[in-house]
């Protein structure tokens, strides 16, 4: 597959709904269309250890990536669930994230440019290869989080870094959220800056990574070996919060029958739950938003004003609302 048939697919009608290896594929709200599988869009086209830059085509995938860089002792520091059939397109247009968060941001701050596809056909770039490039409006990091309502990402230059030679884990129980809260802030303001902090709920533990050549052995573990989230019914949602109201949320996950893994230093994680309403009403009135994921009612809520200028983007970028109608909001 290349650009140029994604344009040709394109111009044929639609809607269309993008589609890489499928493990976000519920995100967002339901929508309707023909699947555009980018799975052939396949190619590392470019790995330039010197300036930690990675050039790929979105529908590699996020594990044979990794395997590539690690010849060159390098990495993507991007850790979503579901990695090992996440592509790298569904990843930036998803904006999935996992514990790695805390030290390098979200996957839209690794990117540096892409090659992308509008509902028209035309073919476009934003962007470059290059670490500091600030020409011109910025529509590759744009597209990330669109959950593919924009344009068709075929091509991204990536930001990579050093793979760490080694790596520790610090892990401690809480007994209550307020002594898990306070674990988790101070493993965030370790004088050692850590790679993830996260916080596994009803579980009780805090755990934090430390990378690199100047970590020494101490109190040391595995990270721990849950599963993402343990409930095997109930919604699935995404949050953030302020990171203040970090004991706030897991009292709140106590009270909804919820599990949590959240990456305590930044405030956002995951949620399965047993009474979605209650917790995405809590977690709102904590000063937080959440998103949904799966098996879930609950939608996107949104002030006026973004959503005006949501709407505004859309419009001009997919005027005909042809790529995952209403994936965002509802269409109408």
């Amino acid at each position: 597959m290349t650009a140029e048939e994604v344009a040709t697919t394109l111009r044929s009608g639609g809607p269309f709904i993008p589609r890489g290896g499928g493990t976000k594929a519920t995100w967002g709200l339901p929508t309707e269309g023909t699947e555009l599988d980018l799975r052939g869009l396949d190619r590392i086209v470019a790995v330039d250890a010197g300036d930690m830059v990675c050039v790929v085509e979105a529908g590699v995938r996020l594990v044979d990536l990794q395997a590539r860089l690690a010849e060159d002792r390098l990495a993507l520091m991007l850790d979503p669930a579901d990695g090992s059939q996440a592509t790298v397109g569904g990843v930036l247009a998803t904006n999935a994230c996992g514990p790695l968060r805390h030290r390098y941001g979200k996957p839209r701050d690794l990117v540096l440019g892409a090659q992308f596809v509008l509902t028209d056909g035309t073919i476009a770039r934003s962007g470059g290869r290059v670490v500091k490039n600030v020409a011109g409006y910025d529509i590759a990091r744009l597209l990330c989080g669109s959950l593919g309502t924009l344009a068709v990402l075929c091509e991204v230059a990536l930001r990579l870094h050093p793979l760490p030679a080694r790596r520790r884990t610090v892990v401690a129980q809480a007994t209550n959220p307020s002594d898990a809260a306070r674990a988790a802030r101070a493993l965030a303001e370790a004088p050692l800056r850590a790679e993830a902090v996260e916080v596994a709920w009803p579980e009780r533990v805090v755990w934090a990574t430390f990378a690199g050549e100047g970590v020494l052995p101490g109190v040391e573990a595995e990270a721990p070996a849950l599963p993402p989230l343990c409930l095997e019914s109930g919604a699935l949602l995404g949050f953030g919060v302020p990171t203040t109201a970090t004991a706030a949320l897991l009292a709140l996950a106590d009270a909804t029958r919820t599990v949590i893994r959240l990456r305590a230093g930044v405030g956002v994680g995951e949620a399965r739950t047993l009474d979605d309403e209650a917790f995405a009403a809590g977690v709102r009135t904590l000063g937080g938003h959440v998103s949904p994921r799966r098996d879930t009612t609950v939608g996107y809520e949104r002030d006026p004003v973004s959503l005006d200028l949501m709407r505004a983007v859309k419009a001009r970028l997919d005027p005909d609302d042809r790529l995952s109608p209403g994936r965002l909001w509802p269409v109408g």
